[in-house]
């Protein structure tokens, strides 16, 4: 049995032996960006880089 394309579907990119930068805006728990490592670990890339945006503290 083949498995025919659906519109708007595209095969997941090659990711072996690059890096893979995940930027996350909104940090909190971690629990998201664990999940993504967890998946993005089966592509087995070269490396993993996290980017959290941590906001600046103002001063009063």
């Amino acid at each position: 049995m083949t498995r025919r394309a659906r519109p708007g579907h595209h095969p997941p990119p090659d990711l072996t032996g690059k890096i893979v930068i995940v930027v996350d805006d909104g940090l909190a728990t971690g629990v998201s960006m664990r999940a993504a490592i967890h998946a993005l670990r089966r592509f087995r890339p070269a490396a993993i880089v996290v980017v959290a945006v941590i906001p600046e503290r103002r001063s009063s």
